[in-house]
């Protein structure tokens, strides 16, 4: 029968194992552990042993591995590198002409999908988890000027129409702009309109008759699910509707747009609505499931999916790599549940921190939950403390390391808000969960019972500091919707050059079609 470990035991009989810091950076333990070569053999057996059962490692990266691989077979590539890509082709516009139409995509350097897609998939982005107030104050704004300044333009040949103000209707050849103006329509005087393919006249389902007769206000109206027998006697009727409301940006932008147009642009195109305030541009964009309010985005969900997704190949890689190498001593040591519980808070707290200074930055990854490990390493070694021969150079060798990440968040898509909060998050939860240490044989019965009643005096100052962190950022994010950091943005990234740190603001961009002519 094998001899069991007597120099060292943990809480719950835990064996102290030699893991991936321990061998990473040449540790040396003092006493009896250094001394005792078969000692270190059998834990190393135990550890051996013990990878076995790494529940949570295994679920962890297999759900990874296999995200990483359905996104790429699902949205494929993103061209590569740090700036912008200007790409130009021809398109079938809303006039029906052939036109050179231009735009600028976002170069991915992780080798993964556009940014675009990764908001469809679930990352952490701010408008899609709650009201946002600048981003609704846009949207009514379009839409009131849809309501006040747009008709139907007709081209007088006979081959279309599109809704657009009378400034670009003027613009074509051969065109009638059918701007309602204190116009009787079916018995009720309309100052807003006309809509090019929807009329009250000619619609049977909704119809719009009595109490339910549409508003003055073609913002309110609703899409027209049967037409009627009145379309050759209508103008804004009789024609092919040769655009229709397309989504494009990450922002709740809405253009008319052919479908020609709209894929280029790589937006959504919505066939079968007529006006741009139709559709909801925020919930094409986030994807995911329908908002409860459509006015009010609520996919806080996203904090947590955000930790199984990764902006490419290679951050797929680093993580994956990270977790094989931390992962199986924590989860060795504490178990896979305690480890289990650190990494999805601390990821879950990253993220909530980061949404709130960086709302409009989409961003994908477990960087939070791994500096979250990060931190339990640091609280071992503190816990390891009289077990080293030199303690501050093992602290030191680990807080370098730590550093040296910290700095990588200054790239762009890197996000070292989620850094700071996870690695916070990270000490109090491990503080919480992670077993004391106590040797056999060496340290006291006295000193046993003071490192219980300390364990005891960390869980209950840590456990409460969590759960005020928590509530904290979870209502300063759904309160604060104006708050506006100006330099919080060279917290994440740091512009090298002009085009570095381009579209990552933390401040609403300029909206700005893509669309010229239109």
């Amino acid at each position: 029968m094998k001899r069991q470990p007597k120099d060292i035991v943990v809480d719950e009989n835990r064996d102290v194992d030699v893991g991936w810091f321990e061998t990473c950076f040449r540790t040396s333990y003092t006493g009896s552990l250094e001394a005792a070569e078969d000692l270190l053999k059998e834990i190393k057996e135990s550890f051996t042993h013990r990878q076995n059962r790494l529940f949570f490692t295994s679920w962890l990266v297999t759900v990874q591995a296999v995200i990483m691989i359905v996104t790429l077979s699902v949205y494929g590539l993103a061209p590569v590198g740090f700036k912008f890509k200007d790409e130009q082709t021809q398109v079938v516009t809303t006039g029906l002409s052939i036109e050179t139409r231009s735009r600028q995509i976002r170069q991915n350097p992780w080798i993964g999908p556009s940014f675009e897609d990764l908001i469809h998939l679930g990352a952490k982005y701010g408008p899609c988890m709650r009201h946002d107030k600048k981003i609704y104050e846009k949207i009514a704004q379009e839409r009131a000027n849809e309501r006040d300044n747009t008709a139907c333009c007709v081209r007088l040949d006979g081959t279309g129409c599109v809704q657009l103000t009378k400034f670009e209707c003027d613009r074509g050849v051969f065109t009638k702009w059918i701007k309602w103006n204190k116009t009787n329509v079916n018995g009720k005087i309309r100052s807003s309109g006309s809509v090019c393919g929807q009329d009250p006249r000619d619609c049977l389902q909704p119809e719009s008759t009595g109490v339910h007769q549409w508003l003055d206000d073609i913002t309110k109206w609703p899409r027209c699910r049967q037409g009627g027998d009145n379309r050759s006697h209508l103008l804004n009727m009789r024609y092919e509707v040769t655009g229709r409301p397309c989504c494009i940006g990450i922002q709740g932008e809405c253009v008319m747009a052919t479908e020609d147009e709209c894929d280029f642009l790589m937006g959504y195109y919505h066939e079968n609505y007529t006006l741009c305030s139709q559709v909801n541009c925020m919930q094409s964009i986030c994807g995911l499931s329908d908002f409860l309010d459509p006015e009010s985005p609520d996919q806080f969900y996203r904090i947590a999916i955000a930790l199984f997704l990764h902006v490419g190949i290679i951050h797929c890689i680093i993580s994956i790599t990270f977790e094989l190498l931390v992962l199986p001593y924590l989860e060795t040591v504490a178990g896979w549940f305690r480890v289990m519980i650190i990494f999805m808070l601390s990821g879950i707290g990253g993220n909530i921190v980061s949404a709130f200074f960086t709302p409009y930055q989409p961003d994908v990854g477990p960087s939070g939950a791994l500096f979250g490990l990060l931190a339990a390493l640091v609280i071992q070694v503190a816990q390891k403390w009289t077990m080293w021969k030199h303690p501050i150079w093992e602290l030191a060798k680990l807080l370098i390391f730590i550093s040296v990440l910290f700095l990588i968040g200054f790239l762009p898509f890197v996000d070292n808000f989620a850094h700071f909060a996870g690695f916070i998050l990270g000490l109090l939860l491990s503080a919480v969960f992670l077993p004391y240490i106590a040797r056999r044989g060496v340290d006291t019965q006295e000193e046993i019972e003071i490192r219980k009643k300390t364990k005891k005096i960390f869980i209950a100052v840590a456990a409460p500091v969590v759960l005020v962190l928590f509530s904290l950022f979870f209502f300063l994010f759904y309160l604060h919707e104006d708050f506006y950091c100006i330099g919080c943005k060279y917290f994440s990234c740091i512009p090298f050059t002009d085009t570095f740190c381009l579209d990552l603001d933390t401040n609403l961009r300029p909206r700005q079609s893509d669309l010229e002519g239109l």
